[in-house]
């Protein structure tokens, strides 16, 4: 499916960056979380 480019546009702007970080970052920490459970 082809992104229209003023979306396009939109996701690369710093707030989207932003988001997809913390999305990272969240991530990491359950993983993180559930092999320290796993111990």
């Amino acid at each position: 499916m082809a992104v229209p480019p003023w979306l396009e546009r939109l996701l690369d702007t710093s707030f989207f960056n932003v988001c997809w970080i913390h999305i990272d970052h969240r991530r990491s920490i359950a993983g993180y979380l559930r092999k320290e459970k796993e111990k």
